[in-house]
């Protein structure tokens, strides 16, 4: 059951708040089997204690496992009821069935679920979500359109984060709001997981400490540039975030940036030393302070769209220092002030230098590589941390709340059972995240019961892993030879001297015999982007499938700059686009894709039926084309002859024979998509449905720059558009301005 949307499910059995279901995609499927269970309801069977049996049951043929032999009694595994037998009634099971899980999910209706929920019957449909998994497999559940009590992974939870000395006297914006206030709105800035945001909250209400985020930043602008000015950590600062100016204090610096947290958006930046200027005492108390944290009380069901989102508060109620209140259409929630976390600065490292020995302790991608420094003085540095954090951990509790997007905390490496810092990349699988842990580069997933908070004197400690690129490695991936040759040298730890000019994504390294990796590694992949070893056909037969979680995409950095091209549009605000000017297209359309459609006309597959959200093969032919070519695909739904697919390189969709599709090998799945679901930011909920369709016109025909202002893992990205915001306005669109740093 999804942590993240709701599914509906139809009640089997149960009562009194607590049900074994069926999801819904899962019914036909069971229809399917019980046609064939019967097959062997002629052999007669001695039953065993904990094996499975085949029994029918009101006309209907079902899996039924022993969980009694006095009396006979049995569990039927796909419905959740069970019963007492004769034994002559039970038959063996179909070989095809055996290793199929259970379809029954038990399921518990969360605390504060209303009464009329209950005692609900036989083939009652619900929509729910799960929000914990108890350790009997139990889903602790939430019922959509039901209002629940403040999650216990509530802000009380979470780190306080950290103020500037000098910023602990200023009011905030809370302080003016009243009961029941119905001019409160807050523009979200960042999304940290599916309960938290951050943002700037705005009143429509008249007040002599208020000011908007526009007549601030044309006050800030005014203020004459300090030129000699160094900047110290917890300074009160002006800053020149792109085309407007903010307020905030310095956090961290850098050889090259500054961090500063941004007191009235809820975000941090980095800038550079010339964009940033003392800020003047009467602006050190005056306006009041706008930035805030929501705390929703149910997880957002997708986080695309948010950044940039204008949302309108109602229900307004003052509780001490915070609000409670109902956050737009997405349910109650909890407004606090904003402090950021000390990593929201971003990470330190410890700096490496031109010509420096290093340890190569993980790599990814070409682009992502990661080292350590061989200085004997760092060594001992990570030995003492390490040592330090072993004896944290083991005083430490588990971590009583969902982790934020980018916190670092202490986490359990399962390779060797010891504790680590991490930071959590994103959310992988119902109580599963993606970590990166920071003092060797490698990434797993792992539990929130594998977490512990991280004190904050051992945030501060810079990370001994850094993130480089290698130079003249222009491929994607590394293919396996190149993995094997890398995986040898880091188990060896060889010390590799490291040189670049510019910048550390563009580094060579050299082993101590004078051979250099980069051109070694080259060599090893130069044949990648033209030839792809092609799987035999019973070799695809074993093949596990791939499902949309298993795509990669390509990256884009943010505040890069990219040729946005629109070959979908999802909704006024979401569309399927990719960069124009990636050189990853040339090896999608030049070399990916005639290898799969030679690889789909030799094969001996005639056809193949996906299920939902699997990443296929799939025949597409434009129609003045003589040519067909085979694409990569991903399946939307599934049907009886045919399946309705999208395109996952090229944004085009439509219904295909099964006959026209077939299962995916790994050799196909290496290369990143190029197509991304973007959101467009400043296109927001309350337009009204004219300005929607407007808006949604105009991005069926858009192509031109876009400057990225996130993007995630799983293909998802939020953009600003410089060139339709104007058109937009000129056609009675309101003013859109464009988020600090841009």
């Amino acid at each position: 059951i999804s942590y993240d949307n709701f599914d509906t499910v139809h009640i089997m059995a149960g009562q009194n708040g607590e049900y074994y279901v069926q999801l819904e995609h899962n019914i036909m499927r069971l229809v399917q089997m019980s046609k064939t269970l019967g097959g062997h309801a002629s052999i007669k069977v001695e039953p065993k204690l904990g094996e499975l049996y085949v029994k029918c049951y009101s006309d209907t043929w079902c899996r039924a496992k022993v969980i009694n032999d006095c009396p006979l009694t049995v569990f039927y595994i796909d419905y959740g009821n069970s019963e007492k037998v004769d034994k002559k009634d039970l038959h063996p099971v179909p070989e095809e069935h055996k290793r199929l899980p259970g379809m029954a999910l038990k399921i518990k209706l969360a605390e504060g679920t209303s009464d009329s929920y209950l005692n609900m019957g036989f083939s009652v449909t619900l929509s729910v979500k799960a929000v914990e998994k108890l350790t009997d497999g139990t889903f602790i559940v939430q019922i959509k359109g039901e209002k629940y009590e403040m999650s216990k992974h509530c802000e009380s939870a979470y780190p306080a984060g950290v103020y500037s000395d000098k910023e602990r006297n200023a009011k905030h914006v809370l302080g003016l709001v009243k009961d029941n206030d119905s001019g409160v709105w807050i523009n979200v800035q960042n999304v940290m997981s599916s309960e938290c945001l951050t943002g700037s909250l705005s009143l429509q209400t008249k007040s002599a400490d208020y000011v908007s985020m526009l007549d601030i930043s044309e006050l800030l602008r005014k203020i004459e540039p300090n030129r000699s000015y160094k900047p110290v950590v917890g300074d009160l600062v002006t800053v020149r975030a792109g085309t407007i100016w903010c307020r905030g204090y310095v956090m961290l610096l850098t050889e090259e940036d500054i961090s500063v947290a941004l007191v009235d958006y809820g975000k941090t930046i980095l800038v550079k030393e010339k964009n940033i200027t003392p800020l003047p005492p009467r602006y050190h108390t005056y306006p009041v302070r706008q930035a805030v944290r929501v705390i929703l009380k149910t997880s957002l069901e997708t986080k695309a769209g948010m950044i940039g989102n204008e949302i309108h508060l109602t229900n307004v109620k003052k509780v001490d220092n915070y609000l409670k209140c109902t956050f737009g259409d997405y349910g109650e929630a909890e407004i606090i002030a904003w402090r950021p976390l000390i990593e929201e600065a971003g990470l330190r490292v410890f700096p490496l230098s031109n010509n420096s020995l290093v340890f190569l302790t993980a790599f990814h991608t070409p682009r992502s590589v990661y080292l350590q420094p061989a200085k004997k003085t760092e060594a001992t540095k990570l030995s003492e941390l390490l040592q330090d954090m072993t004896f944290y951990a083991t005083k430490a509790d588990p971590l009583k709340r969902k982790p934020l997007c980018g916190e670092l905390l202490c986490v359990k490496y399962h390779e060797d059972g010891h504790f680590y810092r991490a930071q959590v990349f994103r959310k992988a699988d119902e109580d599963t995240y993606k970590v990166n842990f920071v003092d060797f580069g490698n990434t797993e997933i792992v539990s929130v019961n594998d977490m512990k908070l991280l004190p904050d004197t051992f945030k501060k400690v810079p990370c001994f892993a850094v993130k480089v690129g290698l130079k003249d490695v222009f491929a994607h991936n590394f293919n396996p030879q190149a993995m094997s040759y890398i995986n040898k040298l880091t188990l060896s730890e060889k010390t590799l001297l490291l040189m670049y000019e510019d910048s550390l994504s563009e580094v060579t390294l050299s082993e101590q015999d004078g051979k250099i990796l980069n051109t070694y590694l080259v060599e090893l992949m130069e044949s990648s982007l033209k030839t792809l070893e092609m799987p035999t056909f019973e070799h695809i037969k074993k093949l596990h499938p791939f499902t949309g979680e298993d795509v990669t995409y390509e990256s884009w950095p943010p505040n890069s700059r990219i040729n946005l091209l629109v070959l979908g549009v999802q909704d006024f605000r979401t569309v399927l686009a990719l960069d124009q000017k990636s050189n990853l297209l040339k090896h999608l359309f030049t070399y990916l894709t005639p290898k799969i459609t030679e690889y789909c006309e030799e094969n001996k597959q005639k056809g193949y039926n996906p299920r939902p959200n699997e990443v296929i093969l799939a025949k597409y032919k434009e129609e003045d084309e003589k040519e067909i070519n085979w694409y990569r695909a991903i399946c939307i739904k599934s049907m009886r002859s045919s399946s309705y697919v999208l395109f996952i390189d090229y944004g085009n969709c439509g219904e295909l024979s099964h006959s026209d599709i077939r299962s995916m090998p790994p050799a196909f799945m290496d290369s990143p998509a190029a197509l991304k679901r973007c959101s467009v930011y400043g296109l927001i909920d309350s337009l009204s449905n004219d300005m929607k369709d407007k808006a949604k016109h105009m991005l069926e025909q858009f192509s031109g720059e876009a400057v990225v202002i996130e993007d995630n893992e799983n293909g998802n990205s939020t953009l600003w558009i410089p060139s339709l915001y104007s058109k937009l306005q000129a056609i009675g669109f309101p003013r859109v301005d464009p988020p600090p740093g841009i």
